[in-house]
């Protein structure tokens, strides 16, 4: 079995680094009309000049920032080559989850063709080229890191837990919604078990140490960013909220004479992104309690983080494609680990992966209605999941 594994991990290294190294476009990561851009920062983390990267912080974590510093560093002045590089650097989280998922389904006696299914939706798939395609890799980190955390909870590691959860809590903010499912999963309905106190203390620890240097180091900064973030009224078609959005026409000079007229939505009256996306973690955490406090814990704690990772993706106004990304892992993360029906394939992950696919492939001048409606048939697989026979609460202690 560790000589399966270590070929594995070769090939998913191997499978890696050609995702990386095969984009030719940056997405995001240069846009330099966008304040929330991790490039400037790592560009100065780099060149050794903090309070260049101290200017430019961008409104998230330090932790994918700086694993991909070392990266980025061997890009030298290329910058397609430090985004790749940096890329590969937050690809490789991915692939160690691939390799631990890959050893559990050898020992659930999953056949071959299940696991090579569940790594390739993982590497090739939405989970890992949507991300790398917009120039969003953290979302990667960040995915990889709340299945981690959620697999080490149930597996009742405290420590570990508690570790991971900070880390995916100082990549980006809507990793708090895994927050409760690691703490409520990983021990028994005692509020103040052990194992729940030190995984909490562990993953504050680690969360402010990821978080805090990039909000004291330019305070000012975080505030704007944040604030304009969470101000924002644009609202796509693929949101709950676009049924009840306000339209406006706007024409739009193309050049050389040419005028496009589109179609913009925005949440009506005082309604603004961080008032709904702040549903989202109001929803997470009392659904956390009240599994606690029922006293029945989560009976499927990896369902349940694809749930309120899909969950994200329908009340944000602006979503966008690669935030399903986390989701999906997680469903992938669910198949992998489920003792239910001896199926050949993993169904769910790969008919979910090509629809989201799909659903974000529509011309632009598509109706409105059909992209919703669509895009909305898609998160369904995510948003009705049941947990697969065999798993349970995670174990108590003794």
């Amino acid at each position: 079995m560790r000589s399966r594994t270590l070929l594995i991990a070769l090939l998913a290294l191997a499978v890696a680094f050609v995702a990386s190294a095969w984009r030719t476009q940056l997405g995001d990561y240069v846009d330099l009309a966008n304040d929330n851009n991790a490039a400037p920062t790592i560009a100065a983390l780099v060149d050794g000049d903090w309070d260049r990267a101290a200017e430019n912080m961008p409104a998230q974590g330090m932790t994918s920032i700086l694993l991909r510093v070392p990266f980025a560093a061997a890009g030298g002045s290329d910058k397609l080559w430090v985004y790749r590089l940096g890329s590969f650097g937050c690809m490789l989280l991915l692939v160690a989850l691939v390799v631990v998922l890959d050893r559990r389904m050898q020992e659930a006696g999953r056949p071959p063709l299940y696991r090579l299914a569940i790594g390739v939706a993982m590497l090739l798939g939405p989970i890992g080229l949507a991300p790398l395609h917009s120039g969003h890799p953290e979302e990667i980190v960040g995915g990889v890191l709340c299945v981690a955390a959620v697999l080490a909870a149930t597996g009742g590691r405290a420590v570990w837990a508690g570790i991971l959860l900070g880390l995916a809590v100082g990549t980006k903010q809507w990793a708090l919604l895994a927050v409760p499912v690691v703490l409520v999963a990983v021990a028994g309905p005692n509020l103040f078990d052990r194992r729940r106190l030190i995984a909490t203390g562990v993953a504050a620890a680690v969360g402010a140490a990821t978080v805090l240097p990039g909000i004291l180091a330019n305070p000012d900064r975080y505030e704007q960013t944040t604030g304009h973030l969470a101000s924002t009224k644009r609202t796509y078609a693929q949101s709950l909220w676009w049924p009840i959005a306000t339209k406006k026409s706007l024409n739009l000079d193309l050049g050389g004479g040419e005028r496009r007229q589109i179609d913009v939505f925005a949440l009506p009256g005082s309604l603004d992104r961080g008032k709904v996306t702040g549903l989202a973690v109001i929803a997470a955490f009392a659904l956390g309690a009240w599994a606690l406090f029922r006293r029945g814990g989560i009976a499927d704690p990896m369902g349940l983080l694809a749930f309120l990772m899909t969950l994200r993706c329908a009340v944000d106004p602006m979503n966008l494609d690669y935030y399903a990304a986390p989701a999906l892992m997680a469903m992938a993360a669910w198949e992998a680990s489920s003792r239910g029906p001896d199926r050949k394939l993993p169904v769910i992950t790969l008919a979910t992966s090509i629809i989201i696919w799909a659903a974000w492939r529509w011309p632009d001048d598509s109706p409105h209605a059909l992209v919703f409606a669509f895009w909305l048939l898609s998160l369904l697989p995510l948003l009705l999941l049941r947990q697969p026979a065999g798993e349970g609460p995670a174990p108590q202690p003794a």
